[in-house]
């Protein structure tokens, strides 16, 4: 079939036509996904050369989905254990018709697009991934039937036959994936499973929440005929919230109360049927393929409602903070009436709107929920404070509080999560499947579970049938990180290697070091921060992957240079890049339009913006103190951009001290200083949340934030973004980012030399750091846990891949050229810790910023003398 390639060679393409009559117009795109990351699409649309509203001009088209089955047949696998292994996700490319929908769950209906009678212009352009796009329709799909019509159709198509159950996980088709078969071992019920082995007996749960997203399972009735459809089901996610879902035969709504079928709340598992007063009847046969799709059903219009609202409230704050700061004086009469003109106005406009919203809520849901609570609360704080105006500086925050509170209310009804285990079809009459095991079950289950947990490796992930158990690895991460380490090991290096990995979730600091030193260490092990692959390196326990029999001149181009430096000693190379991070600005975009203000390139421009912040009380953010690490100050990357952007360096050329007696680093650390005892920054602060609010429209952060960012306040979403850092600027009028950047590595000890494994592990390694499974790592992990666990691959090809947008990506790859990073030599502990007791006497008035340093700078190099003469390096 024929289309037109949009993609990298063909950016956009544009098309003239004609509507005859005006109206709002639903627009369906019929595509042929072309092979890439595996990511969704992401077009726009622009029509007579502009955005008709801010979604489109990010609409998303998905791709096609199925598990990968084994050369038997299987769909499943296991391990040496007995464990199923997670089958792989493949795509199956086909030509697609979908109309153009939010994704956000804010509309349930596809996006309506105006035009009026008479000639248009309409553009598509690709802003991730490729595709052949074979037509556009502009027109509106006619509403389905209602059910008494679907039974008059169907009428005299009843059946007695048997009832027959379609495992859920066993999918036929899914749009994402994301979505692919679970385990669930807390209920002896869940077919199939056992106590203490894994079994993929489920589908969805919280990956299967985004509207929009969809499974198919292809239906195997023996008999045509009206079925009775009962889901095993669990709604254990969303609390106090139902989730919907629309089925569809054969891509089609047979009627219309199938559009949104309301799956309500519950800790456990049970047994659903839908149908209000009684169950619908739905007409299969064999071959048919049912599909259940994700939608916000009737929470779309109080979702909308809450979101407008909480971006009111947050600007109604912003004014009120503009002239009372975020600390108001409780005593002082500040007239905010007066000097905010609409404030009353506003807040009781708020107030009445999420009356209506909370009662739309509870009627929906059926009973008082909790969230409905949460925001009567929130109404009555805000009409407390339209009807005494006066009492805002005393209840600022719990005003602040009640906001806070509906940005989490609408990140949880964005959200649709539903598991199930199993579909029964039966016939009208038919009685329903038991959702919970007899007791005699469940006891006997839970005692085999007992018996079990005795006997089981806890820290051991498995490893598939088949392979040569050669290597042990170990990793320092979560379980569910480590889980998705397992199921790539498994499914992509030890079916094509034929080695076998035993992979062991242990943390590798310490504990690497005191089982090396042992002599009980692993062959290799991933994910170790920067620091540690020297630290191991000049005690003898690692390999040198710098040898020339190991080959890896190929590796080093894939890298940006930065990405080494930790891991070079005594010129050696000691670790493979895994990940790397790195820190930019974000701003809140609406904020800096309100105020008239652009992004600072320079420090310069920074110091002028922040006078203007904080002359309407808003605030900048540059974090110093670190409420996980104490003792080590978040801003000794501060600290190495003033050092780097003006030339300077951490050591001298042999690494044998320092360089902090040098007035560039002593000029870099006062600017450090002053940040915070000249300009006033905070030195700790919740950026979270004073960004959501726009108290804090601007802040300098680890690009990690921009997770949290994503997942947890949809309600910004499109009013921030993120920049480079702000640089120095140079003679020749270039400007210097020069900035440090944190990562992990991957090692192989001395250990697998000694054992005769090196080469098996190194092979592991380097398929490891490769650019298709660091990616693939990504996906998977973003799928897992959301794009709040986002990977950040020091490979740069897959880090260019893993999801944004081509205006992202070009400030990403800005800020990469820029990247520096120090050294690690032995003593090096001592630098982070003197670097910050040095910043803290400077803040605390104890000693001026220069004589602090130069004092600690004393420390720092005795320290690093007695570990050379201790390791023979002089």
């Amino acid at each position: 079939e024929q289309g037109v390639l949009l993609g990298e060679e063909n950016l956009w393409c544009e098309w003239a036509f004609d509507i005859p009559e005006t109206g709002m117009y639903a627009l369906t795109a019929e595509y042929y996904p072309l092979k890439g990351t595996g990511r969704d699409i992401i077009i726009s649309v622009l029509i007579d050369g502009s955005y008709p509203f801010d979604e489109a001009e990010g609409c998303y088209l998905n791709r096609i989905w199925t598990d990968k089955k084994s050369e038997s047949g299987n769909q499943l696998r296991q391990d040496d254990l007995g464990n199923d292994l997670r089958p792989a996700q493949v795509e199956s490319p086909r030509f697609i018709s979908k109309a153009l929908t939010d994704i956000q769950g804010l509309y349930v209906d596809p996006y309506a697009f105006y035009l009026s009678k008479g000639k248009h212009v309409i553009r598509i352009g690709i802003k991730r991934e490729a595709l052949c796009l074979k037509s556009l329709t502009l027109g509106n799909e006619e509403e389905p039937i209602s059910y008494n019509e679907y039974r008059v159709q169907h009428f005299g198509s009843s059946h007695d036959g048997e009832p027959e159950i379609l495992q859920a996980e066993r999918a036929w088709e899914k749009n994402s994936s994301f979505l692919y078969p679970m385990h669930d071992r807390t209920d002896a019920a869940t077919q199939p499973n056992d106590p203490n082995l894994v079994r993929l007996n489920t589908i969805g749960q919280s990956n299967w929440g985004t509207p929009g997203t969809w499974i198919s399972w292809r239906v195997g009735v023996k008999r045509p005929g009206l079925y009775k459809l009962a889901f095993r089901c669990r709604q254990s996610f969303n609390e106090g919230l139902n989730s919907y879902r629309t089925i569809k035969i054969n891509g089609e709504v047979p009627f219309r109360e199938a559009k949104e079928i309301a799956f309500d709340y519950r800790d456990d598992w049970y047994i659903k049927v839908p149908g209000d007063r009684e169950p619908f009847l739905f007409y299969l046969q064999e071959g048919d393929v049912i599909t259940l799709e994700a939608t916000s059903g009737k929470m779309a219009q109080p979702l909308r409602e809450i979101r407008q609202q909480l971006l009111n409230l947050n600007a109604i704050y912003r004014k009120i903070i503009v002239i009372t700061g975020s600390t108001p004086d409780i005593y002082r009469d500040y007239a905010l009436e007066n000097q905010i003109p609409d404030l009353v106005s506003g807040l009781k406009a708020s107030g009445d709107a999420l009356q209506s919203t909370a009662s739309a809520i509870k009627q929906i849901i059926g009973k008082n929920g909790s969230l409905a609570s949460k925001l009567e609360e929130t109404r009555k704080i805000v009409i407390e404070l339209a009807d005494e105006p006066y009492m805002i500086p005393e209840r600022l925050s719990r005003f602040k509080g009640s906001i806070e509170d509906m940005g989490a209310l609408m990140t949880a009804l964005g959200q649709q999560p539903l598991e199930l285990d199993y579909i029964t079809f039966l016939s009208a009459e038919a009685p329903l499947p038991r959702a919970k095991a007899e007791w005699q079950k469940s006891l006997s289950f839970w005692f085999n579970q007992l018996i079990g947990s005795f006997f089981q490796d806890y820290r051991g992930l498995g490893k598939m049938s088949g392979g040569n158990e050669s290597i042990s690895v170990w990793v320092s991460t979560g379980r569910d990180q480590a889980q998705v380490v397992s199921q790539l090991i498994n499914n992509k290096f030890t079916p094509i290697s034929g080695t076998g990995v035993r992979l062991s979730l242990v943390d590798t600091g310490a504990t690497l070091i005191q089982a090396t030193l042992a002599g009980k260490g692993p062959d290799a092990a991933l994910m170790i921060q920067q620091d540690i692959p020297v630290n191991l390196a000049m005690r003898g326990a690692l390999s040198d992957f710098s040898r020339p029999e190991y080959g890896i001149d190929d590796i080093h181009e894939r890298y940006h240079p930065s990405a080494w430096i930790p891991y070079r000693y005594n010129k050696g190379i000691y670790a493979l890049p895994e990940s790397q991070s790195f820190d930019v600005i974000f701003y809140r975009t609406d904020v800096f339009q309100e105020l008239g203000l652009r992004i600072p390139e320079t420090w310069d421009e920074f110091y002028l913006m922040l006078k203007i912040l904080q002359s309407k009380n808003l605030q900048a953010g540059i974090p110093e103190i670190d409420t996980v690490n104490m003792g080590v100050s978040q801003g000794i990357a501060t600290f190495d951009k003033f050092l780097f952007q003006n030339g300077g360096a951490y050591y001298t050329d042999e690494l044998k001290k320092t360089l902090f007696d040098e007035n560039i680093s002593l000029t870099a650390f006062e600017k450090w200083v002053e940040l915070y005892t000249e300009y006033g920054l905070d030195r700790s602060f919740d950026f979270f949340n004073r960004f959501r609010s726009g108290e804090m429209p601007f802040a300098i952060q680890n690009i990690s934030v921009y997770n949290q960012l994503m997942q947890a306040a949809p309600e910004i979403r499109g009013l921030w973004a993120f920049a480079p850092v702000p640089g120095t600027r140079r003679r020749d009028g270039t400007i210097d980012r020069s900035e440090t950047a944190k990562g992990h590595g991957c090692v192989m000890l001395k250990a697998a030399e000694k054992r005769g494994t090196d080469r098996e592990t190194l092979e592991f390694l380097r398929w490891w750091v490769s650019d298709e499974i660091q990616l693939q790592f990504a996906n998977e992990m973003e799928a897992a846990l959301g794009v709040a666990a986002r990977y950040y691959p020091a490979a740069i090809r897959s880090f260019e891949q893993i999801g944004w947008s081509e205006d992202e990506l070009s400030i990403l790859q800005e800020q990469q050229k820029w990247l520096i990073n120090v050294p690690q030599i032995p003593g090096n502990y001592v630098l982070s810790r003197s670097l910050t007791s040095a910043f803290r006497a400077s803040v605390s008035r104890i000693n001026s910023p220069r004589r602090a340093l130069t004092i600690y700078n004393k420390e720092i190099n005795a320290e690093i003398t007695r570990k050379r003469k201790e390791f023979k390096l002089d």
